[in-house]
């Protein structure tokens, strides 16, 4: 997959350069833990980091699908109020504590909720209808902005500009919560020991532990 370093940041991070003092010409930078696991940063990677994204040049192709997604979320947003990358935390819903996800967009409006997400791979069209982790996002959102007002409706919406497809699912909060609490039994025997497993092509397909699943092993075996 071709990366796209315009898009591959925090959105907030690229007005960084509009706060610094006219005629700036030189910035002191630094790195320091901001805590969680770990209470030290070590310098690693440096090499493949700048290989992987700064060895490579910004084309127009890459500017014009930055341009896409940012007017398709000012069109979503108009008449709202814009969240970029915005942390939604859902573990209330599943009973799953630091249940966690990074929204690129939330934007709150009267008596509605919608949630933004860019994909920019192309190996695939990715549909908002029955969304898994959008719908995880929308309860992040609703539990975290349920203060700004008394919502009806949550908009998700997939775009991947490269592909140059927009995807949008509309449900009522009722048909959410609905589906948080599918997502509560889910959780909980998922987390229970020695649970049954359902391997898959489509779930087994991101899994980190699939090269040491006995159940994904054994699903081959019986294919092969």
């Amino acid at each position: 997959m071709l990366d796209n370093l315009l898009l591959d940041t925090d959105s907030y991070k690229a007005s960084h350069a509009f706060q610094y003092p006219p005629g700036t010409t030189k910035v002191f930078s630094y790195i320091e833990s901001r805590g969680g696991r770990f209470d030290r940063t070590v310098f690693f990677g440096l090499q493949m980091y700048l290989q992987r994204h700064l060895s490579q040049p910004i084309t127009q192709e890459m500017v014009d699908h930055c341009w896409d997604y940012a007017k398709l979320v000012r069109e979503y947003a108009e008449g709202g109020t814009l969240l970029v990358e915005q942390r939604v935390e859902f573990s209330s819903w599943v009973d799953v504590p630091n249940s966690f996800g990074t929204s690129d967009g939330v934007i709150l409006k009267s008596d509605q909720i919608i949630v933004v997400d860019l994909k920019f791979g192309m190996g695939e069209r990715v549909d908002a209808i029955e969304n898994e982790q959008l719908q995880l996002y929308a309860l992040g959102a609703l539990h975290e902005f349920s203060w700004f007002a008394d919502f009806k409706d949550v908009v998700m919406v997939i775009h991947q500009p490269r592909l140059k497809h927009v995807s949008e699912y509309v449900v009522d909060v009722q048909h959410l919560k609905a589906f948080a609490e599918r997502m509560k039994v889910a959780a909980k025997q998922a987390l229970t020991p020695n649970t049954d497993f359902n391997p898959g092509e489509k779930q087994c397909r991101w899994c980190r532990a699939k090269a040491t699943c006995p159940a994904a092993r054994s699903d081959v075996f019986q294919m092969t």
